[in-house]
């Protein structure tokens, strides 16, 4: 069963995420991060991270190369200018940036560098400009996300575990907050100039 299909059906017959949790614990890794790069060209923005929450079980066990997978193949990514409008950019496709950032507190961004000679320049800067000019967007206090998840399927401490793993396994830390974040982006954006 393709993402699609799922999607349309748990949004159409308002079924609860936690009817899929078994079919996605029995999918093999590989079709879990097809399912996932697919669910981000679904245009419910909201729906990425209701999928995120409601069913860990899709990236429960990704670890870093499964998530960089996840970074290169969620392409291309609709082209960002510096000083494009933001009312008409297609989002959906940088959700897994904020995931990784907010949820997972590690840098998305050095993830796209450490593997630029795989992805398009014009991926890459469209990403950073996406980062510049909403990087409010990758952030939440700790209390909330702790609230959000209270009466998820995503335990806190299931997520800090896994932030961890990352961390472990070499993804680097994200910045405190958006203004430094914004900072750094531009700094890296100039070398693609």
């Amino acid at each position: 069963m393709k993402a699609l299909d799922i999607i349309d059906q748990i949004q159409n017959n308002n079924q609860d995420l936690n009817d899929y949790s078994t079919f996605f614990k029995n999918l093999d890794k590989k079709s879990k991060k097809e399912f996932w790069v697919e669910s981000f060209s679904i245009d419910n923005i909201l729906l990425k991270e209701d999928l995120f929450i409601g069913l860990p079980e899709i990236w429960m066990n990704f670890d870093k190369e499964d998530w960089i997978d996840v970074l290169k193949e969620n392409s291309p990514r609709p082209v960002i200018e510096k000083n494009s409008d933001s009312r008409i950019w297609d989002i959906n496709n940088f959700k897994d940036l904020i995931i990784l950032n907010k949820y997972f507190k590690i840098n998305p961004f050095d993830l796209l560098l450490e593997n630029k000679d795989q992805l398009t320049k014009t991926d890459l800067k469209s990403c950073f400009n996406y980062g510049i000019l909403l990087s409010g967007l990758f952030y939440d206090p700790e209390d909330y996300i702790i609230e959000l998840l209270e009466d998820s399927n995503l335990k806190y401490s299931d997520l800090k575990e896994n932030s961890n793993k990352l961390k472990l396994q070499g993804c680097k830390e994200r910045l405190d907050n958006p203004d430094l974040l914004k900072n750094w982006l531009n700094e890296k954006l100039e070398f693609f100039n």
